[in-house]
């Protein structure tokens, strides 16, 4: 059970991590289109 509950953080923080990469990557995209 407990392994499940460290699984699930690891997924979380990995979702957040992405979400912060896409927003990064976002950016530039935004700079030129302006």
């Amino acid at each position: 059970m407990r392994e499940s509950v460290i699984y699930q953080d690891i997924l979380e923080e990995g979702r957040e991590e992405g979400a912060l990469t896409a927003k990064l990557n976002s950016i530039p995209r935004l700079l030129a289109l302006g």
